[in-house]
Formats: C-alpha cells, sequence, structure tokens
C-alpha cells in the first residue's frame, strides 16, 4: 500500500516509460538522515510486525493524519527492508508532512535508487523542490512524473504543479499552456481557475482576473473574494474591493481554520490599507 499526496501544503501525485533515466541532482547539500540502526520491533496487536505490514499500516496512519507515528512506523519499515522502495516513498512522505524537507529529499531520492520508474517518488520530488523554492529541479521531476505516469491523476497532479513553477519562473504563457491541460481534463477543478486568476493578477491583468473568478463556483470562496479585492484595487475601483473584502470576512466568520490563519489575516490587513489609499484619492 502506498499513501498519495497532492502537493503537501495541500498539496497533490505523478506519471508511460522513458527508456535511460536520469535522476536529478540535489542542487544543495542534505544530510543524509535515512535510518541506519534497528530499534526494537515494533508491536501490533500483541504481534511483531514485518516490513510490509508496516508500510502498510504507516499509510494509514498518514492518511489519519498521524504523521509523528507515521514517520517512525515507517522508518522501521525502511530499516526492516532496506531494498523497499515503497518503504523509502513513505517514509519520504511522512518527513514532509513533518516538515523534514531535506530528509524527505534523501528519501524519495533512495526509492528512486531501487525503482527508477517510481512516478510517485518522482511527483513527490517535484513537490518537495516547489516548496523550497528550487523551481528547475521542480520542472525536472515533474517532467520525469507525467511521462511516468500510471494514470490520470498522477499526470494531473504533475501537470498542475508544473504550472505552478512556470508562473513562480514568469513563464506565464507556459503556465497557462499547462493548467489549460488540466482544466480540459478536469473542467470541475475549482482551483484551477483560481490559479489562473492569481497569474494574471501578477501580470498586471486585472480584467482577466476577475473574467477567471466569475467562472467559479461555490469553492475557495473566502480566497476568490480577497483576490478579487486585490483585482478591483488594481483597476481603482475602492466601492468593489470593499464589496469583495466585505464578502469574503463574513465567510470567514464560519471557517474555523481559515479565520486563525496568520498569513491570512495578514493579507486582509494589507488589503484594508490599500482599499483606504484608494478611497483618498477617489
Amino acid at each position: 500500500m502506498k499513501f498519495s499526496f497532492n502537493n503537501f501544503g495541500k498539496s497533490l501525485l505523478v506519471l508511460a516509460l522513458i527508456a535511460a533515466l536520469t535522476l536529478p541532482q540535489l542542487s544543495f547539500a542534505a544530510q543524509k538522515t535515512i535510518p541506519t540502526k534497528m530499534p526494537e520491533p515494533l508491536k501490533l496487536n500483541g504481534k511483531n510486525i514485518g516490513s510490509l505490514e508496516l508500510v502498510n499500516e504507516g499509510a494509514k496512519l498518514l492518511a489519519a493524519g498521524q504523521t509523528q507515528q507515521a514517520e517512525a512506523v515507517l522508518g522501521e519499515a525502511l530499516l526492516k527492508n532496506p531494498d523497499s522502495p515503497e518503504a523509502a516513498y513513505n517514509f519520504g512522505l511522512a518527513l514532509a508532512f513533518n516538515g523534514k524537507f531535506y530528509d524527505a529529499i534523501q528519501a524519495n531520492f533512495k526509492a528512486l535508487e531501487l525503482k527508477q520508474q517510481f512516478a510517485e517518488a518522482h511527483l513527490a520530488l517535484g513537490n518537495l523542490f516547489l516548496t523550497m523554492g528550487d523551481l528547475e529541479q521542480a520542472l525536472n521531476a515533474f517532467d520525469h512524473a507525467t511521462h511516468l505516469s500510471p494514470g490520470p491523476f498522477i499526470t494531473r497532479a504533475a501537470l498542475f504543479n508544473k504550472a505552478v513553477a512556470l508562473g513562480r519562473l514568469k513563464r506565464f504563457a507556459e503556465a497557462e499552456l499547462a493548467f489549460s491541460e488540466c482544466l480540459a481534463a478536469t473542467p470541475d477543478d475549482q482551483s484551477i481557475p483560481f490559479q489562473l486568476a492569481e497569474m494574471n493578477l501578477r501580470q498586471g491583468k486585472p480584467e482577466s482576473a476577475l473574467k477567471w473568478l466569475d467562472t467559479m463556483n461555490e469553492e475557495y470562496l473566502v480566497e476568490s473574494n480577497l483576490m478579487r479585492a486585490k483585482a478591483y484595487i488594481a483597476l481603482k475601483d475602492s466601492k468593489k474591493a470593499k464589496q469583495a473584502l466585505a464578502t469574503s470576512k463574513k465567510l470567514l466568520v464560519n471557517d474555523v481554520e481559515l479565520k486563525t490563519d496568520k498569513d491570512l489575516n495578514r493579507i486582509i490587513g494589507d488589503i484594508e490599507k490599500e482599499i483606504e489609499n484608494i478611497a483618498k484619492n477617489d
């Protein structure tokens, strides 16, 4: 059993065959932290459990959000069977969820040493490099993932995250093409028009951003209204910007997770100041 994820922050997995696969090289020094010492064997329901059972148990713990326990279980699975790419990959997922990104990269490279055509490990590497801002490495990993994809879910995840990386590199035409491919494959995915709106806003195209936001339904209403406020700010329309911000704040009251998000509240504060500055000049 493999636990798959799409982008830890939220993340997001990936991808036909490459005859000769060249693994990307780390562009930084990562400490080697793959476990090397065997701990006392774990027990489940009073019985010692082997590597495969540990991988399955660790994957279940990851799915349940118990990432610290999952890291311990999957670390032992890798110790019991250091030649298991699935153990290394899942261990990497647990490390990533626990914020140990350099260690997670090491684990995924180990998985790829054991199984070069491991699409999910390439996707996981791409997500890690994307998270750490190593965008060229991320693109390389996502390309490997799409070529090796065993199915549409991994292909879509790699293509979407590749588009995000291209956007951050300001390669907007390529990013829009990749997002458009994703949208054609999954037309109901509201994260795609949201990303396209954000990308257009960064290019100084607030009207285009608003058109993409108008295509969205009931998902991401807090975030989309904040982006709508930013678009109206760019258009110097303080009235509509204020309305969009008010809608977002009203929705935020009922969202326990988002209303305590420090970054989101900082963004709201910044938008309020920008609206005030525009209103002064109206």
